[in-house]
Parts: C-alpha cells; structure tokens; sequence
C-alpha cells in the first residue's frame, strides 16, 4: 500500500484544498494529513490560526478524501511524524517552496527514499486560506457568495 503524505494548516476547508487533497490522493492508496500545530502555525505565520489545531483535524477527518490525519510535530523541522506515516511519497501545494527546501534538506541526511510531487494550484486567486479568513474574502471574484 502506498501512502502519499500533506501537510498543511488547513484552516477552513476551502475547494483548493478539496483539489489539493484529491490530487494527492491518486498518487498513492492511503492519504494522510500532518496538520501544523497552532504554536507553530503562530510561529510561521505570526498569528494563530483562525480555528484551533482539534477543530481542523476533526473537519479533514470527516472528509472522505482523507484516510488518517496526525499532527504535525511540536518542534519545527524535527520531523519524528515519519517515524509513524512512513510515506513514499510526499505531495506539496504550489505555496509550500519553503517546506519542500526545508524538507529536501532533512531527507538528505536520512536513508529513505521518498518521492517528492509538486501539486498545481486551483485558482489561488480566490481559494487560499489567507485571503478566504479575510473579511469580505469570498466576493473577490465580484460574484455573490451564496
């Protein structure tokens, strides 16, 4: 069975997620999800997320998209989550350029072999979180949002 693993903050389940999470899912048989801890979302973002760290694994894991979500590890960069998912396959969204260094790097020195895919985005312009956890985010289109 082959796992292709995400990670992400996912606050708000939005349709570029939903593409995202779908693309990920056909490059392996099992999808899990590593959402980055509230203290580490702060730490990255300099702002907590918008909805708590249990909130937003509940919302992937009521997805039928998503067969296991974990979370991400305290400590940035430590990366011990492998130890339980080991994964042949990591899938990246199209924003993520700095986790994908940082994580090039960390698997450098380690004796696995994962593959590493580039998932396009879908229409950022409108489905990414920061702008979507805005006031008025959602009528950037200047369509009328149901």
């Amino acid at each position: 069975m082959k796992t292709v693993l995400v990670f992400g903050t996912f606050d708000g389940l939005h349709p570029g997620h939903e593409f995202f999470l779908k693309e990920a899912r056909k490059l392996g048989d099992r999808l899990v999800v590593c959402i980055a801890r509230d203290t580490i979302v702060e730490q990255l973002k300099g702002r907590p997320p918008k909805r708590p760290e249990i909130e937003r694994r509940e919302m992937l894991a009521e997805t039928s998209i998503v067969d296991e979500v974990i979370y991400g590890d305290r400590q940035l960069g430590s990366y011990t989550i492998f130890e339980h998912t080991k994964p042949e396959v990591i899938a990246f969204g199209y924003d993520q350029t700095e986790l994908k260094k940082d994580l090039t790097r960390w698997l450098a020195t380690q004796s696995v072999k994962i593959a590493l895919v580039d998932i396009p985005s879908h229409n950022p312009e409108f489905y990414k979180s920061s702008f979507l956890n805005q006031p008025f985010a959602g009528n950037r289109s200047g369509r009328h949002s149901a």
